[in-house]
């Protein structure tokens, strides 16, 4: 795709110095807007830009690069891992940086859907996919907590339930606990894989791993259970997007043990933890239609800084 001034290019025809001011500033604009610190994961971006491993566009305007992106298939399914265009570009550059991103995205035979959270975007812009589709926006708020001793306990309902720290022994049941949390749920429709049989598992492996989302902070992990049984009631999983802001990765609870203020008290643990690691922010992202957790939420401390869209595209 080409206009006067601008041209969207395979992204695997640059090199890290041609997107270095880019990433410079992208890296002040998550700064600036989240309080996370983006550079390792920049960092992996340069690697894989100068081995012309990446998959995605750039968006060149008058010969210097004003945005990029980057995908991955992954079967039938493709991710958008990361779009961003600098301030003060026409908004037209970002309209087409993210019309060419799904075009590219679901143009291989096997792609059926396209998944994409885009944070670095206050609203998704029209825009018109070349395969016949439908395109679903699900918008999204960050929210923010400081006074991360300030929760009081979630109560004593919740007996005889039990509180640990995580470890790996715990990652089966917690990927039966994913699953059987999401299963139906906003969420899984935004990312598949929370719903299905074997895709908790590896969103798991993911995050505490390949720090998929910040580095994990195993310390900050807890998971409730029942005494003499194997499967899980709850998890809060959190990590460390940069040295003084963590992050809630995942918190859920079973169904059947919902409202007994287990969530409450997983939560006020792992927020204790991210303090003691030297935190004095605390980050997570729900999906503004799940109006029962903003409110959890909000009773817990947290309230809204950013929104921005998560979109799902597919065949079908």
């Amino acid at each position: 795709m080409h206009w006067s001034n601008t041209s969207f290019v395979d992204i695997r025809a640059l090199r890290s110095r041609d997107l270095e001011g880019l990433l410079a500033n992208q890296a002040k604009f998550w700064q600036e807007r989240f309080s996370w610190d983006c550079r390792p994961g920049l960092e992996s971006v340069r690697r894989m830009l100068d081995r012309g491993a990446l998959t995605g566009l750039a968006a060149v305007r008058f010969g210097r690069a004003v945005g990029y992106s980057r995908f991955a298939a992954e079967g039938r399914r493709a991710v958008v891992g990361d779009l961003f265009v600098a301030p003060g570009n026409p908004r037209r550059v970002l309209r087409g940086l993210v019309e060419g991103t799904l075009n590219s995205a679901c143009s291989g035979q096997e792609v059926e859907r396209v998944e994409g959270h885009l944070p670095c975007l206050d609203r998704f812009p029209s825009v018109r996919a070349d395969r016949r589709g439908r395109l679903k926006v699900f918008p999204r708020v960050l929210m923010h907590a400081s006074g991360l001793r300030d929760l009081s306990p979630g109560g004593t309902e919740f007996h005889p339930v039990r509180f640990s720290r995580w470890s790996d022994s715990f990652m089966q049941p917690a990927s039966d606990l994913v699953g059987s949390s999401f299963r139906g749920h906003v969420d899984a429709e935004i990312e598949e894989r929370l719903g299905s049989a074997l895709g908790p598992r590896r969103c798991l492996v993911e995050i505490i791993r390949e720090s998929s989302c910040g580095e994990f902070l195993p310390a900050a992990g807890f998971v409730a259970s029942v005494p003499d049984e194997d499967a899980l009631v709850g998890m809060c999983l959190a990590t460390l997007l940069s040295a003084r802001v963590g992050h809630v990765i995942h918190l859920c609870v079973a169904p059947p043990d919902r409202r007994r203020g287990i969530g409450r008290e997983l939560l006020r643990r792992s927020m204790s933890a991210l303090a003691d690691a030297g935190c004095d922010c605390v980050s997570l992202v729900v999906t503004s239609s799940n109006s029962a957790a903003v409110r959890f939420y909000e009773r817990c401390g947290f309230r809204a800084v950013a929104s921005f869209p998560s979109f799902v595209w597919s065949r079908r």
